[in-house]
């Protein structure tokens, strides 16, 4: 049974699933991928093949992306088009654009643009019966484009089924006529964070579902009741503010920005992401009691399903090279078939091939940032620059710390004292502080420290000053 934390924070929010208590995947929100947007032709380039949309949403850091010809033809300078983000701006590249949208929920996922109807049913539902139905069910309803039936649309009455669709078709045609009335560049549609975590989990239909955070949670209840009230969705508000390291996710998340991970049965696999390509070394030795071949080819065979759920929690696309040990590959057959069937649970996956030196090339789909790039940027002098927290990664962990204390002493008064640019983005970023103050209350003062550690957070008690 899998099981979804969401932990609602006012300045992110984070996920988890959970099966038999092991970590299993990873979201943090807000992300801008997958958002709408009024776009503005800017300027139109056929030696790039493209066009440069102006989006007017300078503050989420996405005011130009670049939409493909090969996506719907070139446009016209000066026109308002529909589009939706497909992937965010990621390190120098600009955000990347689609005209084949995506409007998703918990129970399908819709394409009106992709020509020809199509309806596909996902695999997860076996029942032959229920494939029929579901298919006379959504075929009665009528569609453009390609339905993606989800998992847990398994029993679904045909009313609440119905109404599913026609809300996407509402909502597609809502943001047609925005359009068509108001021409300005700007973001028009993104869905709320905690339930955009259920969407995005929705495929490994959790059972259990438990939220903190009050704002958080009456999303997550809204999308339940309208759209899983034919399913047993246990759902369950906490009142923990660290929800991620009661349930292990915190510890999961640290190991996931490492680039070492240890290997059970000896040795370990190094990740190196770069901008153009993942290398993946794999570095194990020979076990007493086998052939060395043989145990070599052990020893790899138990990490390609690691090297597989690394490169999923970590959010890893592209260019993706595995170097394994030379006289692995001599035995490649097995290695070979062992990475097919992983590649298989990562939609979107094409291999290539063993080269005699043992490297093998792969390309996944890169839909969103990397975990080590939504949370940390480039920094340091030289030709190899390192990398550190973002400041609003900081400030999130910095808030944490300031609810938890906070929790855990109700008539208390606290100073949270932060490094100055922490605090700063704390400041240019004020709508946590409401957030906080209506929680908790206003008891607590924000301090930046000179000289103080960016990753050093002290929530001390106040004391009264005399006078």
């Amino acid at each position: 049974m899998a099981t979804l934390m969401i932990e609602s924070g006012p300045i992110e929010t984070r996920a988890a699933l959970l099966r038999h208590d092991k970590v299993q995947g990873l979201w943090i929100g807000p992300q801008l991928g997958g958002g709408f947007y009024a776009g503005r032709v800017a300027r139109v380039d056929e030696a790039l093949g493209g066009a440069f949309l102006d989006l007017g949403d300078d503050k989420a850091d996405a005011g130009q992306g670049f939409l493909n010809a090969s996506d719907g033809g070139l446009p016209v300078e000066g026109e308002t088009l529909l589009v939706q983000m497909k992937r965010p701006p990621i390190g120098g590249k600009g955000a990347l654009l689609t005209r084949n949208f995506q409007l998703a929920t918990p129970l399908m996922t819709w394409l009106p643009m992709t020509g020809k109807r199509k309806l596909a049913i996902d695999k997860k539902i076996i029942a032959p019966e229920e494939r029929e139905r579901l298919t006379q069910l959504m075929q009665e309803k009528g569609f453009k484009g390609e339905l993606r039936i989800r998992p847990l649309m398994m029993g679904i009455s045909a009313e609440i089924g119905r109404q599913a669709f026609t809300n996407l078709r509402m909502q597609y045609d809502a943001m047609v006529k925005a359009i068509k009335e108001d021409k300005t560049p700007r973001h028009l549609s993104q869905p709320r964070a905690a339930a955009a975590a259920l969407t995005h989990f929705a495929d490994h239909a959790p059972a259990q579902i438990e939220v903190s955070g009050l704002a958080g949670f009456l999303e997550v209840k809204a999308l339940v009741e309208k759209q899983l009230g034919h399913r047993k969705v246990g759902l369950n508000a906490v009142q923990e503010v660290d929800l991620f390291e009661r349930c292990g996710a915190e510890e999961t998340l640290e190991r996931a920005l490492s680039p070492v991970v240890a290997l059970a049965g000896g040795g370990r696999i190094t990740i190196d992401e770069m901008e153009a390509l993942t290398a993946i070394d794999i570095d194990v030795a020979a076990t007493p009691g086998q052939s060395r071949k043989g145990s070599i080819i052990k020893a790899c065979l138990e990490a390609i399903p690691v090297i597989f759920r690394q490169l999923m929690m970590r959010k890893i696309g592209g260019q993706v090279v595995i170097d394994f040990p030379a006289l692995a590959a001599k035995g490649g057959g097995q290695l070979l078939s062992s990475l097919k069937a992983e590649a298989k649970k990562m939609p979107g996956a094409r291999l290539g091939k063993m080269s005699d030196g043992g490297l093998f090339h792969l390309t996944l789909p890169k839909p969103e940032e990397t975990l080590l790039e939504r949370m940390t940027q480039k920094s340091g002098p030289g030709p190899v620059l390192g990398r550190v927290f973002t400041s609003k990664v900081l400030a999130a962990k910095a808030v944490r710390c300031l609810e938890k204390a906070m929790a855990d002493a109700p008539a208390t008064n606290f100073i949270l004292e932060i490094a100055p640019d922490i605090a700063t983005w704390l400041e240019h970023h004020n709508q946590w502080h409401s957030m906080i103050t209506e929680r908790f209350g206003s008891r607590f003062k924000v301090l930046a420290k000179e000289g103080q550690a960016r990753e050093v957070f002290d929530v001390r008690e106040k004391t009264c000053e005399k006078t």
